[in-house]
């Protein structure tokens, strides 16, 4: 009977060793060991894109010095939405000196920091650098860098991230029209014949043709002078009144026989501008196209005065022919008439 007892109070002390050490083990899971999460945060996207600082963020940007917009994280409510379960408190300033930072978070807070992946990696989290909150990100190459924010306990590790923005960078130096395109050259020296058309190229030699756009607007010459306005503007595609037999709405121009002028003076002028994706516009450049007579239809002014010349030659040269053919018929004429006379005499 002892042993039966001896053998239930053994067990008995095993199981209450086993139980305290459970208990135990599961303290120490809760409170974390070697940078353990050791709680869950969540994060919440739709309560992320309807903030302002998200919904507002410009998506292009010169390189340069960059900072995200950080007015939610002086917001503990607007905080607390995009990662619930955060425990996120913000600093307070003593009476007797002023708080610097608005974003500075109390002792033993959660705290918000940026992460920025550059556009030459993946979007493994190995790849991601930090940054801190309101500090410049110096982003130096062109091309679409991502970012987002993360939240961490006072220990450093990490509790959640929300989805990350993407934002194109490109150069802040606007685009240069280096000149005119080939073909474009060849009809402004060459000019357009009376009848023809010319639907007006964009294809200009550009320093940079990533995200660029052109656009022109077409004056003409009225009366020896440019027009005031122009008379066309390939962005509204609109025609002054008055013009629609010279250039239709697609931006074909048409030449006329009242277009052909002395000289080859160019009766239209072209102005180019190439605006980038950043909003940098180039200096403007000019394109400019004069009317020929069409040369089937048109006698030659120089050919004209040599057909009158050559009959004027001709006729010349009949009346030389002429005078030398009468001046002996004469004489003879003459002499005959003497010889008679003096017949007569005798």
């Amino acid at each position: 009977m002892k042993k039966f007892f001896s053998l239930i109070l053994a067990l008995t002390l095993v199981f209450c060793m086993f139980g305290a050490t459970s208990v135990a083990f599961a303290a120490e899971t809760e409170e974390g060991t070697d940078g353990e999460q050791t709680r869950v945060v969540t994060f919440v996207e739709s309560a992320f894109l309807a903030l302002d600082d998200v919904k507002t963020l410009d998506k292009l940007h010169a390189v340069g010095g960059f900072q995200l917009k950080y007015t939610w994280l002086t917001d503990v409510e607007k905080v607390n939405s995009v990662f619930e379960g955060a425990n996120y408190v913000l600093a307070t300033a003593s009476d007797d000196e002023e708080q610097s930072d608005p974003y500075a978070v109390a002792e033993g807070s959660d705290k918000i920091s940026v992460e920025y992946c550059s556009p030459s990696k993946d979007y493994k989290d190995e790849n991601w650098s930090s940054a801190t909150v309101g500090k410049d990100i110096s982003v130096s190459t062109t091309g679409w860098w991502n970012f987002r924010y993360v939240i961490k306990d006072a220990d450093g590790n990490v509790l959640a991230r929300t989805s990350y923005v993407s934002i194109y960078f490109g150069d802040e130096k606007a685009p240069v029209i280096n000149g005119l395109s080939s073909d474009m050259k060849k009809v402004q020296s060459e000019g357009i014949k009376v009848g023809g058309t010319y639907t007006i190229k964009t294809n200009l030699s550009l320093n940079d043709t990533s995200s660029t756009t052109v656009t022109y607007v077409v004056y003409k010459l009225v009366n020896g002078s440019w027009t005031a306005d122009p008379i066309y503007d390939s962005t509204t595609k609109v025609v002054a009144e008055g013009y629609e037999d010279g250039i239709s709405t697609a931006g074909v121009i048409t030449m006329h026989e009242n277009d052909v002028l002395k000289d080859n003076t160019p009766v239209y002028k072209i102005v180019y501008t190439v605006k980038d994706s950043l909003g940098y516009v180039s200096d403007t450049m000019d394109m400019t196209i004069y009317a020929k007579a069409d040369e089937d239809n048109t006698v030659d002014s120089t050919t004209v005065w040599k057909y009158v010349l050559l009959g004027i030659a001709a006729l010349s040269a009949v009346a030389i022919v002429v005078l030398l053919l009468v001046k002996p018929k004469q004489a003879e004429t003459e002499q005959t008439s003497a010889q008679g006379s003096k017949s007569s005499k005798k």
